[in-house]
């Protein structure tokens, strides 16, 4: 157990950890009460992660002492993203610190001009948020575009819960970028 699991910058507090050699890769398992799931890291090159949680809350980042020195602009190099292998996510339950983001579905897929981002889709009682795209270049290089569609029955609380009260009372939304 893990007292507080940090991942990619976000903090998911007590967390139980678990891997296991299965036939082709290594499962893990992972079992607290912000994340909650299992991932499947395949042995061979290239090859399909999969990655399907029951819970995903991602809680207030604390800052590190040992990092506040960084430039902001500094950002994580994966590499070239055409490098990375397929991802196939599912969370039944997302949220980011206190905004219900809910079910949410991701598949990306490598190609030649990097890593095409096949679905994102979102789908809670605020909002419904679909998009696909294409990741590409590295480091101070790298750029994502992404071709999406927000829906909001109620835009008014959907704004509140991004911390902006009071700009639109209520409404339907429909937003295409």
């Amino acid at each position: 157990t893990v007292n507080r699991l940090g991942l990619a910058g976000q903090e998911f507090g007590s967390t139980r950890l678990l891997m296991n050699p299965v036939p082709g890769g290594t499962s893990i398992r992972a079992q607290g009460m912000n994340l909650d799931g299992q991932v499947y890291l395949p042995k061979a090159k290239n090859a399909l992660i999969t990655a399907n949680f029951k819970t995903v809350h991602v809680l207030p980042a604390e800052k590190i002492a040992a990092t506040a020195d960084l430039p902001a602009s500094m950002a994580i190099d994966f590499g070239s993203p055409a490098d990375l292998p397929p991802v196939s996510l599912l969370i039944q339950d997302l949220r980011i610190v206190d905004v219900d983001l809910g079910r949410c579905e991701i598949q990306t897929v490598p190609s030649a001009q990097g890593l095409l981002i096949q679905k994102f889709n979102t789908q809670s009682n605020l909002m419904a948020l679909t998009a696909t795209g294409l990741w590409q270049g590295q480091k101070n290089q790298a750029r994502t575009s992404l071709q999406a569609t927000l829906t909001s029955k109620d835009l008014g609380r959907l704004l509140t819960a991004f911390h902006y009260q009071g700009v639109i009372k209520s409404g339907n939304a429909k937003a295409q970028f």
